[in-house]
């Protein structure tokens, strides 16, 4: 069902004639060629070197492009054909990837973590015709299962280092000559190309190829411009998330160039701090995982001084009140204005300066939802941050309200989407910018694509009062206990993580079970700065894991969740962990999704042990 506060079908499609229109024609390279010849002098990317920072012009960039389009073509890349990347955010990616798209390609990112066994399965699935990696360790890799790739054809090498290359070729070789003429291999390229192939995180299965072409990502692109209302043309950004994931790959390749965007990269993460103070980035993305560190971070370094910490937590209140008024669409008060505008300039701007948020214009927040009291967190302090909703299939965004924050939600819908949620809860959208299919992969095509267009999300959501969308679970993740009843682990676990912070990660247990159970990681910045505060400071986290304090914290956050909850929803046993639950691991996506069926297998112990004493009552 739709939403009577949404507009009407008849205005939606209007709405996205009219972005069909503007965007008509356009392609990835049409738009490139453009801004070079509109901006050729201003700044397109940069890089930190050892000896200081290398920008790139956007005509530096049009010219390097075209000679990796010029070398690929005399390897011999056939229109069409795939070129898998792998390597770390640096200028190099965006020169392979447009280049490639100059040369008839089509590339596609692997994610910097995989394991041989992983780059075996995309290389191979997508048939890659050309493989670029990074360097010697990530050749390694590739060499381990090369074998088994018959149809990969060339390795080319960005950093191969002084000693010779077996069956490779270095970058600075596949570009040393004249590039490709710019306006006669864009003009080559049509809008309904492939433009890149996502692999999905295989949560549920083995991963997908979705298919996005020109054409999709100039219409999601053109939608998401109108929903925010700004030109992003000159905004700085900084990219340091996986290019292989649709949101990065979205915010700081596809939408710089399409918006003329400043692109700071950042290829080692332990510099990620440093450069953010560096760069102070304007138009920044992240997953919720670096939004709760930062705000960590600032609370933390608040703890040790009483009265800077009452006059930061003031400041806030000024804030809140303020962007609610605001977000409202309504003037504010002078006594208000001049009260925050002070409390910002003289308390919060210092420490947003700190962590390179001050100069924030536009931030969002994806991949998964952010705790609703983070998101107030940092809209108190001025910083216009907002969640989204989206995915691979749908070129990025779907759901998106930057200028109407609600805590909780992701907005509305985009201009020009369809979107609604079925009789069983599934969200399902339609639009122009929503995939055509999944590489060679008919069958599951036709399980997330109708005839008709809409695309089964798998996502379960519900509507607020005004139309703002919340995703509360996956489809196929609903826990169904031996009651018999449906319950949201999703739902469960952000309750425990809000009602106790010092949880850090959360995974609910029960399916065929005879009641529900939760295991639940520490914070390992926000645990050891309570530990501090309550005179525990002599404890590691393994320590804090064994702790009565740690158990009594985190059973009374239970028992008030519960409280809230039907008694088959309510968690009976519980187990504290300590140990660190990372990224692109059996226990997480990329993107630090649960892998339920990772954390099952790993701590098969610890759960039958959950089951094997029948709890008393609610506790454990």
């Amino acid at each position: 069902m739709s939403h009577p506060q949404h507009p009407s079908r008849a205005s939606i499609l209007e709405t996205r004639r009219d972005i069909e229109s503007t965007v008509a024609g356009r392609t990835i390279c049409s738009e490139f060629l453009r801004l070079i010849e509109e901006r050729p002098t201003e700044p397109a990317l940069r890089c930190r070197l050892d000896d200081g920072w290398r920008t790139y012009s956007w005509a530096d960039y049009g010219e390097r492009a075209a000679r990796v389009a010029a070398g690929l073509r005399r390897l011999g890349l056939a229109r069409g054909e795939l070129v898998a990347i792998l390597c770390r955010n640096r200028p190099e990616f965006h020169f392979l990837d447009v280049g490639t798209l100059l040369a008839g390609g089509t590339p596609f990112s692997l994610y910097n973590s995989s394991p041989p066994e992983q780059i075996a399965f995309a290389l191979g699935h997508s048939r890659a015709a050309v493989l670029v990696v990074e360097d010697r360790a990530f050749l390694d890799r590739v060499e381990q299962v090369r074998d088994r790739l018959p149809q990969l054809r060339h390795i080319v090498v960005i950093d191969p280092g002084d000693d010779p290359l077996d069956g490779a070729v270095a970058l600075a070789d596949l570009t040393d000559g004249p590039g490709v003429d710019l306006a006669e291999a864009a003009a080559r390229v049509r809008p309904e190309d492939a433009l890149t192939v996502i692999y999905t995180s295989g949560t549920t299965g083995a991963p997908k190829g979705v298919i996005l072409s020109h054409h999709n990502m100039c219409y999601a692109v053109e939608a998401d411009s109108r929903a925010s209302g700004l030109s992003m043309a000159g905004l700085r950004q900084l990219s340091y998330l996986p290019m292989a994931h649709i949101g990065e790959r979205f915010v700081t390749h596809y939408l710089h160039i399409l918006g003329g965007t400043f692109v700071t990269t950042c290829a080692d993460l332990a510099q990620l701090p440093v450069l953010m103070a560096e760069v102070r980035p304007q138009w920044w993305f992240s997953a919720p995982r670096l939004w709760e560190k930062l705000r960590a971070g600032v609370e933390a370094s608040l703890l040790a001084e009483p009265a800077a910490k009452r006059e930061f937590d003031e400041a806030l209140e000024l804030g809140w009140r303020a962007h609610r008024l605001t977000n409202d669409g309504q003037p504010l008060p002078d006594e208000l204005d001049r009260a925050w505008s002070k409390a910002r300039t003289e308390v919060v701007s210092p420490v947003l300066a700190r962590i390179g948020l001050a100069d924030v214009v536009l931030a969002i927040t994806g991949a998964a939802p952010l705790a609703p009291e983070t998101l107030r967190f940092f809209v108190s302090c001025g910083v216009n941050v907002s969640d989204v909703y989206g995915s691979s299939e749908t070129s990025g965004f779907m759901a998106w309200s930057p200028n109407h924050v609600v805590p909780g939600t992701s907005g509305k819908p985009l201009p020009g989407l369809e979107m609604r949620i079925a009789e069983d809860g599934e969200v399902l959208v339609r639009a122009p910018s929503v995939f055509h299919g999944y590489l060679r992969d008919p069958e599951r095509t036709r399980e997330a694509l109708t005839e008709d267009g809409w695309y089964h999300t798998g996502d379960i959501g519900r509507w607020d009062a005004d139309g703002n969308l919340s995703i509360i679970d996956r489809k196929k993740e609903i826990l169904v206990p031996a009651s018999g009843h449906k319950v949201s682990p999703v739902l469960l676990e952000s309750a425990v993580k809000r009602e106790c912070p010092l949880v850090g990660q959360a995974c609910a247990i029960g399916d065929a079970r005879p009641y529900l159970s939760m295991i639940a990681v520490l914070d390992p910045d926000l645990a050891p700065a309570w530990a501090r505060e309550h005179g525990l400071e002599a404890l590691d986290l393994a320590g804090l894991a064994d702790s009565p304090e740690i158990a009594d914290q985190l059973g009374a956050a239970i028992a008030r969740v519960n409280g809230e909850l039907a008694p088959a929803e309510r968690i009976r046993s519980w187990t504290i962990l300590a140990d660190p639950w990372l990224p692109d691991t059996d226990l997480l996506t990329p993107t630090a999704k649960l892998k339920r069926r990772g954390v099952h297998a790993r701590y098969a112990a610890e759960i039958e042990k959950m089951y094997s004493e029948t709890p008393l009552g609610l506790s454990k």
